[in-house]
């Protein structure tokens, strides 16, 4: 399997990952990096910009992106999605 770059989207004030990328070009990948950077700076926003075989690889390696703040915040969202309603 070919390594895909994965760009992370991490809010550090809250320890929760809000989103990532995938992309088999490095190039790509970077650029995008770039622009995420230019967009985020001065807030507590990191993009983070990995290479690995899979997101499960990922969720292994750098389980700080993926862990207990992830959770909370899945239990929460369907109960303001549902609270919205």
């Amino acid at each position: 399997m070919g390594l895909t770059h994965f760009l992370l989207v991490y809010n550090a004030a809250c320890g929760v990952l809000v989103g990532h990328e995938e992309y088999a070009s490095a190039g790509e990948a970077g650029v995008r990096y770039a622009e995420l950077e230019l967009a985020h700076r001065g807030d507590d926003i990191e993009i983070v910009l990995l290479g690995a075989d899979s997101i499960e690889t990922l969720k292994r390696t750098h389980d700080n992106y993926f862990g207990h703040g992830n959770e909370i915040l899945a239990g929460i969202l369907p109960l303001v999605g549902h609270a919205a309603a």
